[in-house]
């Protein structure tokens, strides 16, 4: 909105100016020097917010497992410049500060969907457990491993068909407070379930523009468990913007305007 207003302000700014069209008590509307230089301002922050949106809402991509990578950036960006104004620098502060509480990025909580999956895509894998210590890295991975277990012994009782009935898969224990195993002594699992995770995340990323999906196929052989929460959760969706686009086309085209 802001950016479409700053490239029509000129012909905004002379039908305000016009007598014949705009009442003199209108004139007021249009943006004076020190607010077109704000919403500048505001449009050079947001645009990456525009790009993050437009990106999570594409259909055919791989959503869930960029949600952590791209907030983090975002918090990059939004680090005050010596350059920005007082208004800018507590807008970056807000909204950093709100993304932040909203998705906890302060707290390391591998049992979140939405670090987990970064972590099992193989395109953000690194970047991901690049952005923690050493030790925190150590940490996280003793929970994912807590995590793969879990999944492991679903797994094993799921038939061949994928379509588990009640009375005869058994289910994984719910999970409970996991975050609390980040400052206890997680369990040790079998040392062939560490094994694969190390290395799998020893492999090389794939290039940025492929499909990870189509890596995990290929490479599902080499990494039993993984490769299984992998299919289990990249599947999940970012946001519900293609289904709610879905009813608002069903909307417009079954109106009471086309039967008349």
């Amino acid at each position: 909105m802001l950016d479409r207003l700053l490239k029509l302000r000129w012909p905004v700014t002379d039908v305000l100016s016009d007598s014949q069209v705009t009442k003199p008590s209108d004139r007021y509307l249009d943006l004076k020097s020190e607010q077109g230089k704000l919403a500048e301002e505001l449009v050079e922050v947001l645009e990456n917010f525009s790009t993050a949106t437009t990106f999570l809402s594409y259909e055919e991509n791989v959503s869930i497992s960029a949600v952590f990578p791209i907030l983090h950036s975002i918090l990059d960006q939004l680090e005050p410049d010596v350059s920005d104004s007082g208004i800018i620098k507590q807008f970056k502060y807000i909204v950093s500060s709100e993304i932040s509480e909203r998705f906890e990025l302060k707290s390391l909580h591998a049992a979140h969907p939405m670090l987990l999956t970064a972590i099992i895509d193989p395109q953000f894998k690194n970047l991901t457990l690049g952005r923690y210590t050493e030790t925190e890295q150590e940490a996280l991975k003793k929970v994912i491993i807590e995590l793969l277990e879990m999944y492991k012994e679903y797994e094993e009782h799921e038939p061949a068909s994928h379509e588990p009935s009640p009375s005869v898969v058994k289910r994984p224990k719910r999970l409970t407070a996991l975050d609390k195993l980040l400052g206890e002594e997680a369990v040790v699992a079998e040392p062939s379930l560490s094994s694969e995770l190390e290395k799998y995340l020893a492999e090389p990323p794939p290039p940025r523009r492929d499909n990870p999906l189509v890596w995990w196929k290929l490479n599902a052989g080499c990494f039993n468990v993984v490769s299984f929460v992998a299919r289990r959760l990249l599947c999940i969706p970012a946001t519900t913007t293609s289904s709610e686009r879905v009813f608002s086309t069903a909307g417009l085209t079954v109106t009471k305007l086309r039967s008349l």
